[in-house]
């Protein structure tokens, strides 16, 4: 219960400082990128059992389920990404890094491995919102 409310919390502040903040730029093109889920634990270790042991974004902060996103390093952190998913848009906040993680593909981060995999691979339409203003990559 007290993520839940942090991560609203924190999504109330990112709002606002897209509301609040110096006027933002028209968003970007939509570009069809594929997109997959992970959750701490999703990989198999040689020992062959998942572990759920949290671990932090590459940016430092605790990724916050369906929130956080994981991008390639040509986006930097603290960009706020549209998602557009069976008629509906998502705002998500790039806040990762991974390994498989190149151009034109994104990783939602899910609370557990079971979301993660039924979510499995999409194809969406994303675009992006927000650069972060004096973000780093």
């Amino acid at each position: 219960m007290r993520l839940r409310i942090l991560s609203c919390a924190l999504w109330v502040l990112v709002m606002a400082a897209c509301v609040f903040g110096q006027e933002a730029p028209p968003p970007g093109p939509w570009v069809r990128t594929e997109v997959s889920g992970y959750a701490n634990g999703c990989t198999l270790p040689k020992s062959g059992k998942e572990h759920s042991t949290p671990q932090r974004a590459a940016n430092g902060n605790w990724p916050l389920p369906g929130v956080s996103v994981a991008a390639s390093k040509d986006i930097p952190f603290g960009t706020i990404l549209e998602l557009r998913y069976e008629h509906h848009s998502y705002l998500m906040l790039v806040e990762d890094r991974g390994s498989d993680i190149t151009r034109g593909r994104l990783d939602i981060f899910f609370a557990t491995c079971a979301d993660a995999r039924t979510w499995g691979r999409k194809w969406l339409d994303v675009r992006v919102r927000r650069l972060p203003i004096g973000g780093d990559k």
